[in-house]
């Protein structure tokens, strides 16, 4: 068998030589067979000479196309990769995180083992969710005035996101990969100043009031307010239906 495959590997390796051997041969010949079929024929070689150089700078023009063409193909494909892996790098640390908060026995792995499990879940999150953004900004899906937005009133709008910015808002900074990475969490760090500045976050309603949509305090308070009312005319309702039927059975004794 071994034997066999030695076989049919030099008779591939003999069959290229051969190829390659022909196609330098017709490449020497052709001249002279060119001149003898042009002789033949009686073809003036001046015009096929123009007629070649005509086609020369077509071909040239023609070239360039591809040329650029082939640059704007590679510079796509680079672009896809590079998104393909920063992805995939994306999706393998969201799954260290959730073996993170599943397993407490991880926490002391990254640091984390005095924080809450309510602080740790609100920094995986909080950075996780900077990472897409950041990775959408880097890529040009969102603008600058989205980011802006973004950091004001989603990140910064509440006490999880200003603390998170203050432990690793310099660590993102610095350790940034790239111009516009940097400029990114730049921007994040232009809000929290703003935010800082403006200074501590208002108190916000009790969460069993805002529980309720609308105007649904009121509505319960009217609908036991009816209630009410319909119980009381009831009781007065059956005490008069009572004395109503105590005077008629006196009437009848007498």
């Amino acid at each position: 068998m071994r034997g066999f495959l030695v076989s049919v590997r030099g008779l591939r390796i003999l069959a290229l030589a051969l190829l390659l051997l022909a196609t330098i041969i017709g490449v020497l010949v052709s001249p002279f067979a060119m001149r003898s079929f042009l002789l033949k024929w009686s073809i003036d070689w001046r015009l096929l000479s123009d007629v070649g150089q005509t086609y020369g700078a077509i071909a040239a023009v023609l070239s360039a196309g591809a040329l650029v063409a082939l640059g704007f193909s590679l510079f796509f494909q680079t672009r896809e990769l590079r998104q393909s892996r920063e992805q995939a790098a994306r999706t393998t640390h969201a799954e260290l995180m959730k073996m993170v908060l599943d397993e407490p026995v991880y926490r002391e792995c990254i640091g984390a083992g005095d924080m809450t499990d309510i602080e740790l879940r609100q920094g995986i999150f909080l950075n996780l969710l900077l990472n897409w953004w950041q990775m959408r900004w880097v890529f040009g899906d969102i603008y600058e005035s989205e980011v802006h937005e973004l950091a004001r009133n989603e990140i910064f709008g509440a006490e999880p996101g200003r603390r998170y910015w203050e432990l690793h808002g310099m660590t993102r900074i610095d350790r940034a990969d790239g111009s516009r990475a940097r400029r990114f969490n730049e921007i994040f760090d232009e809000e929290y100043a703003a935010a800082v500045a403006s200074g501590p976050l208002r108190a916000r309603p009790d969460s069993s009031a805002a529980a309720l949509p609308g105007g649904s305090l009121r509505w319960s308070a009217s609908l036991l307010g009816a209630v009410g009312l319909g119980a009381g005319l009831a009781v007065v309702g059956g005490r008069l239906i009572n004395r109503t039927s105590g005077v008629r059975s006196r009437g009848r004794r007498s």
